[in-house]
């Protein structure tokens, strides 16, 4: 057998076990909602492995990718809030919404005191997990730039991708749904 064909074959079986699945060659299912609700979300970078939480305190509100899974806390949890397509997302310990920062690179911050178009994110599951955890693709409403992690920075996420594939792909792990807040 030669070495194309070993290759093909090997990704063949790969795929067939379901352990190649980049985000780009999979089929979306786009979230919605029929009346507003939210929940609480962890939202962690499948290409980095790492959770996002917002630079608070000393820094600038933006949200990185950077936290170990062994050390999740409150400062990783979100309030994910949805109406129609629409999303927003608000970091449990400050009273602002997540902005991409469509005029600059994208950069996704905590800094709006009430949800406008930059502030609106559309969700796209590409693998179901069960229990409340999904793998996702985010898109930014105001550019319709796929959102990702700088993994080989320091996790800074940005919404300015125009093709969705590993560095977009994140997995949610949802809370209960809140159908008033």
């Amino acid at each position: 057998m030669g070495v194309r064909a070993a290759a093909a074959l090997s990704l063949t079986l790969l795929s067939a076990l379901g352990l190649t699945r980049p985000a780009s060659a999979t089929e979306w299912t786009e979230w919605h909602t029929d009346s507003p609700n939210c929940r609480w979300v962890w939202v962690q970078s499948t290409g980095s492995n790492y959770f996002v939480a917002t630079e608070l305190g000393g820094g600038d509100r933006r949200l990185r990718a950077r936290t170990s899974p062994d050390n999740v806390g409150s400062w990783e949890k979100f309030w994910l809030r949805g109406d129609g397509y629409d999303y927003t997302l608000e970091p449990a310990n400050e009273n602002r919404y997540v902005s991409a920062d469509i005029g600059g690179d994208g950069t996704l911050y905590a800094h709006a005191e009430r949800a406008d178009a930059w502030e609106k994110f559309h969700i796209f599951t590409y693998e179901r997990g069960g229990g409340g955890i999904d793998n996702v693709n985010i898109m930014s409403a105001a550019n319709s730039r796929w959102v990702s992690a700088d993994i080989g920075g320091d996790g800074t996420l940005r919404a300015r991708a125009t093709v969705n594939d590993r560095w977009e792909g994140f997995r949610t792990y949802l809370g209960d749904v809140i159908w008033d807040c």
